[in-house]
């Protein structure tokens, strides 16, 4: 669905604000849109926002939900497996460590580094909570979007560094500080995907 030349839509929903693009696979903008709510205000007024952007964009598009790093905890660990099961196991127990909501609260993902010397997988664990993520998709639905895939916004910035920066898989690793308006971030790049993350919100000082 998101391979070569493809189009899709990106919306991301954070602090009050929405963020639309329109992008292709090959990194290219098409369109953008940005438009602003209460924070507090609920999912109502956000899903009419929403509406009011919409209309300059291709609906039909599949539609993907960033979710940005200051609402997700990031973690690399090793877990003594290369079965993809086992490391699902190994990853639902050890998520509680990481965060003080219980399994239940939270949804988790991962980003496979790869097998270190010690033949243990290293990993990149990203932890969010369920109700931050169906907040968000009752937001898309309500205005008649339906979500094909949901990223990790530090995700989404390293894919578009490596293509940016023309990185592959056997390229070295590579630091990148993000500086935005409201936070900065600090990830690493390594075989041409996201293996670390950090961030500060705030504007940086320089």
């Amino acid at each position: 669905m998101f391979g070569a030349d493809k189009k899709f839509l990106t919306i991301s929903i954070n602090d009050g604000v929405i963020k639309i693009a329109q992008a292709t696979s090959s990194g290219v903008l098409e369109r953008v849109a940005r438009g602003s709510f209460a924070a507090n205000s609920g999912g109502d007024e956000a899903a009419g926002v929403l509406k009011s952007l919409l209309p300059s964009f291709n609906r039909k598009l599949p539609v993907i939900c960033v979710v940005p790093a200051s609402a997700a905890t990031a973690k690399n660990i090793e877990v003594p497996s290369s079965d993809p099961e086992e490391i699902k196991s190994i990853i639902n127990l050890q998520a509680s460590r990481h965060t003080p909501y219980s399994r239940e609260e939270v949804l988790i993902g991962y980003i496979n580094l790869g097998i270190n010397i010690s033949n243990n997988t290293r990993l990149l664990m990203v932890i969010v909570h369920r109700d931050m993520v169906k907040e968000r998709i009752s937001i898309l639905e309500k205005s008649g979007l339906d979500v094909d895939k949901i990223i990790f916004v530090p995700e989404a910035q390293a894919r578009f560094y490596a293509k940016a920066l023309n990185l592959k898989k056997d390229s070295p690793a590579f630091g990148i500080i993000d500086i935005s308006l409201n936070a900065t971030s600090y990830i690493v790049l390594s075989k041409g995907s996201l293996s670390f993350e950090r961030h500060k919100i705030g504007r940086a000082h320089v």
